[in-house]
């Protein structure tokens, strides 16, 4: 599972695609990997739905775009309908909470019961219940991508606590795409690192030794989970994996003209060099819109990123 995990990382994190190259090439990353998992047997071929969305101000969903893959007609013109129909207090505890769920299980009781009528609905789909994984970030912005399932099934824990993990980096990637209008440059960047953790570009904050440390720390780390990763357990290799560091950058990959790589770091807006992971997490959230409602879910993505329980992304 590993492997899937490490592609899927990969295609969130991919800036030289356009919103809809990139949407579908997730789906059918996320459509691949998790159609060798535990719940290969439930699809029923019913394929993947992604989408990326905001939640306003009064906690309603807004849909931005979506891509299917694999998914019949019927079911993608159904589940299209959903979205503008969901009350607030669903969004709010349902996509406002849990980064990964069966969507029979997301929520309370009520959500719960909506959510089994909605899909009891659609029986010519063949629809039991949806795999849930769902990045969102400090902005209200989301990306959702949903396995529907023909057949009921309970995920084993640590399946579930991977693909949490994997919805805090899907709601980074998401962001960042946001911030950047193209692939990133070396010019670009606040550092350009080698494979082996030689930096030969930096400026900015970047140019500091505690800084250059850590980036080439995360760069080496990285790279050596990608040349074994079958000789570390999934959660050890997960945490290892360090796309954020210092929650100030992010770390892309990036190809010249004479295929030599390297990861570059992306600012994700706020200096925290110097700070601890949970301050520095702390202080680029309050700096965001909404600041008062999102400063809990920043201490709970924190957790779920260091493999801890996750039990809610945003306060009712």
């Amino acid at each position: 599972m590993l492997e899937d995990v490490l592609r899927v990382l990969d295609a969130a994190y991919r800036f030289d695609l356009s919103d809809a190259e990139w949407l579908n090439g997730l789906a059918a990353t996320m459509h691949d990997a998790l159609g060798r998992s535990v719940l290969a047997e439930s699809r029923g071929g019913l394929g993947v739905l992604a989408m990326r969305y905001k939640i306003d101000q009064h906690d309603r969903l807004c849909l931005l775009t979506s891509a299917a893959i694999g998914m019949p007609d019927p079911m993608v013109a159904a589940i299209a309908t959903v979205p503008g129909q969901l009350p607030p207090s669903y969004v709010r505890r349902t996509f406002g909470r849990h980064p990964c769920a069966l969507a029979s299980q997301a929520g309370g009781t009520r959500e719960q019961s909506l959510a089994r009528r909605q899909m009891g609905s659609q029986p010519r789909t063949g629809l039991s219940d949806i795999f849930v994984i769902n990045g969102l970030d400090p902005t209200d912005h989301g990306i959702w991508i949903g396995l529907p399932l023909a057949h009921q099934l309970t995920p084993p824990p640590e399946f579930v606590a991977t693909w949490t993990r994997v919805a805090v980096h899907l709601a980074a990637a998401s962001r960042l795409r946001r911030r950047i209008e193209a692939h990133p440059t070396i010019d670009e960047a606040e550092a350009a690192i080698k494979q082996d953790g030689r930096i030969v570009h930096a400026r900015g904050v970047a140019k500091q030794k505690e800084a250059r440390d850590r980036l080439a720390d995360s760069v080496r780390a990285l790279e050596r989970l990608r040349a074994k990763p079958r000789q570390r357990a999934h959660s050890r290799a997960l945490a290892a994996w360090r796309g954020l560091v210092d929650a100030r950058w992010t770390l892309v990959a990036h190809f010249e003209s004479d295929g030599k790589r390297y990861l570059v770091a992306q600012c994700n807006g706020v200096p925290t060099v110097g700070l601890s992971d949970r301050k520095g997490a702390a202080s680029r959230c309050v700096c965001e819109p909404r600041a008062s409602k999102q400063a809990d879910c920043v201490r709970a993505r924190h957790c779920a990123f260091h493999g801890c329980s996750l039990s809610a992304q945003r306060r009712p």
